[in-house]
């Protein structure tokens, strides 16, 4: 199965910056699945809490008030991003940069760092179906 993570409406819910450059940050995750690809084969959609650990980890921005939704955002690996996409799992090394728009009050906050790994915390709540034509069926829960 693959897995990916739309920044836009994905939830931050916690960041934590240690002195020595580890740390992590969690959110409670638009998460898009599928036996094949994510975005070319049927899939479905939903909700997962996801961790992002980080080494070399540097704040740029107010981390302010958290537990808010991304309006936007983009992890950079080497000055190249996925169009606000995060394919998962997420393992990467090098100049990265996790930058997201957070919609209370519409700050930019970037977490730059030199290595990042994910890992799904809980169950997915799936809530849409997706055919391979794209067309969304909802789930009743």
């Amino acid at each position: 199965m693959t897995y990916a993570m739309e920044m836009h409406d994905s939830w931050l819910e916690e960041v934590v910056s240690n002195p020595d450059g580890t740390g992590f940050s969690t959110f409670y995750g638009s998460i898009f699945r599928s036996d094949g690809q994510v975005f070319k084969d049927a899939q479905e959609s939903g909700w997962q809490k996801l961790r992002f650990d980080f080494e070399g980890m540097r704040i740029e921005g107010e981390i302010g008030e958290l537990n808010t939704w991304a309006s936007g955002g983009e992890l950079w690996i080497g000055g190249k991003n996925d169009n606000g996409i995060i394919f998962l799992p997420a393992e990467h090394t090098g100049r990265l940069c996790l930058e997201m728009c957070l919609a209370q009050d519409y700050r930019t906050l970037k977490i730059h760092a030199t290595k990042i790994r994910s890992t799904f915390i809980g169950e997915f709540e799936i809530e849409a179906v997706w055919d391979a034509e794209g067309n969304p069926k909802r789930v009743d829960a």
